[in-house]
């Protein structure tokens, strides 16, 4: 069975505050590479026997941000994990954690 290059997901995403979240999700399979189209910062992608993974680290001097994006390969569900550290003392680092569902993009057809 032959694996897609590209793959192209339209994601909908609940958060802790009840407010939802949506992002196309974009996966090179051969670069190993991925792109939400809420972040700015390209990531790595991993490849599991039931998942594929997207870890996007937007960290600077002062923060650690850092983005893990699980989906499903079977069902399409996706989980994220934010973790923010502002190394401040007094400020504990934040994990959250969000879940949702992600369907299948098509490609936009060449015109003519």
């Amino acid at each position: 069975m032959a694996q897609a290059k590209e793959i192209n997901l339209g994601c909908d995403v609940k958060r802790v505050d009840g407010k939802k979240n949506q992002y196309d999700l974009y996966l090179n399979t051969s670069e190993m590479t991925g792109t939400r189209s809420d972040e700015e910062y390209k990531g790595v992608v991993s490849i599991q026997s039931d998942s594929y993974s997207l870890v996007i680290d937007s960290s600077t001097t002062g923060v650690t941000s850092i983005i893990k994006t699980v989906i499903d390969r079977t069902k399409l569900a996706v989980v994220e994990r934010h973790f923010i550290d502002f190394k401040v003392e007094g400020i504990e680092p934040k994990n959250l954690v969000y879940s949702g569902k992600c369907q299948i993009k098509e490609a936009p057809k060449n015109q003519i």
